[in-house]
């Protein structure tokens, strides 16, 4: 058995992270004719773990088990949290067969999921080739949806409690792939996008901020596992000639 043990705790000294601010961007709409730019929250994004899966895959593709690990800030005094959207997009040729976690509409600890025959996520025991892949989320609050299995656009949905507000924290992607069976690396664009209620004046209004596209780069280990940071370090400047 191969098991992932997903942990809800604070990203610790020796994880390697990258820090990434959520901002709101208005043409004028909403103040007039000024346009501005806010910071509405942080988030920040883990390294990748992506894991070779013993299947047997229709003729020339191949399927990995790839977890994305992320932690929403808390907000200042002024927002209150309503909703997180985390969005993926792969290149041409590149799919998602099992996106999790997803319908959890109640707060849950140690949620087993097991990989069927068909690499979707399920709650019932099941193996692939004789092996059996488990994914266990340590905690998981409501409400969380994913939208986009066996498409390479797709992306998760994150909601409070009924007239609360989101909770900030670490949480988890995690994508069941499926590329052509000679990649050795797969890319594609990473975004958060937070909706959000602001105190202004005496009442609330509704604000929603993005980050920009995120380029990323998953290497494919060919057996086991491999692990690299999600965001791109920035490029060396051209030398002076």
């Amino acid at each position: 058995m191969t098991e992932w043990f997903l942990s809800d705790s604070p990203f610790g000294d020796g994880e390697s992270v990258d820090e990434i601010d959520v901002t709101a961007r208005d043409s004028g709409t909403l103040f007039g004719s000024t346009p501005f730019e806010e910071k509405e929250g942080t988030v920040t994004v883990g390294w990748w773990q992506a894991e070779a899966l013993e299947t047997t895959p229709p003729a020339g593709r191949a399927h990995y088990r790839v977890h994305v690990p992320f932690a929403l800030h808390p907000p200042s005094d002024e927002f209150r949290y309503k909703q997180l959207r985390v969005g993926m997009e792969l290149e041409d040729g590149c799919i998602a067969k099992g996106l999790a976690p997803t319908e959890v509409s109640t707060e849950e600890t140690q949620r087993k999921l097991w990989l069927s025959p068909s690499l979707e996520f399920s709650g019932t025991k099941a193996s692939i080739g004789g092996v059996e892949y488990v994914t266990t989320f340590e905690k998981l609050v409501p409400r969380i949806e994913a939208y986009g299995e066996n498409e390479r656009s797709f992306y998760w949905i994150h909601r409070p409690k009924r007239f609360g507000s989101l909770e900030s924290g670490r949480k988890h992607s995690v994508v069941v792939l499926e590329t052509p069976a000679d990649a050795e690396s797969v890319s594609g664009t990473l975004y958060y996008e937070i909706a959000s209620k602001k105190r202004f004046g005496g009442g609330f209004f509704d604000v929603t901020a993005r980050t920009d596209e995120i380029p990323f780069t998953w290497s494919l280990p060919r057996s086991g596992s491999e692990t690299g940071p999600m965001t791109s370090p920035a490029s060396e400047p051209d030398p002076v000639a």
